[in-house]
């Protein structure tokens, strides 16, 4: 209600679902999502909905209602297995790639040819500035929409981008 009060004339509204994993708590996510729809029809507004997963709970079930909400992804891979397993870990301390992977590979075929949007987004981190490795790896796999970003965090965290690895990046975009 506070965008739809808030974005005044605008048409073109916008609500992204991240921060821990929206997965988690499906129930609000369909809850919210069946009333904005229903709150465009009555206003007129058009809502773009996005919602960033890590993929541990992408199962059939919410590929499906994913796809058929015409919900907007941002899919968690932050590279080469390696620097992915590095900081995705499980409550056991164990990496996430292997069991991430294969699920997005099928959500990604799921889209084909639609016009349902997903990207897979990276992290470069001081673990990995030379992150054109990262985006070879996950054109490799067969993803094609790719966003990698820097990490954003105090400069004491161990993750933090130093002087050293800013140059690599610079050779990395070059």
């Amino acid at each position: 209600e506070y965008i739809i009060k808030h974005s005044y004339l605008r048409k073109h509204c916008e609500i992204d679902f991240f921060g821990g994993e929206p997965l988690v708590n499906m129930p609000v996510v369909k809850h919210l999502v069946e009333y904005v729809r229903r709150r465009e029809k009555e206003t007129g507004k058009q809502f773009k909905l996005t919602l960033t997963t890590n993929g541990l709970l992408l199962n059939e079930e919410n590929r499906k209602w994913l796809n058929d909400n015409n919900i907007s992804l941002v899919l968690s891979l932050d590279g080469r297995k390696e620097v992915h397993d590095r900081y995705r870990v499980d409550y056991a301390g164990k990496g996430s790639w292997d069991r991430i992977v294969p699920k997005f590979q099928k959500l990604v075929e799921s889209r084909e040819g639609t016009d349902k949007t997903y990207y897979m987004r990276g992290t470069f981190t001081h673990a990995n500035p030379d992150f054109m490795k990262d985006i070879r790896t996950m054109l490799d796999l067969g993803f094609t929409e790719l966003s990698m970003e820097p990490v954003v965090t105090a400069p004491y965290d161990p993750t933090a981008l130093t002087p050293e690895d800013i140059e690599i990046v610079k050779q990395e975009l070059r």
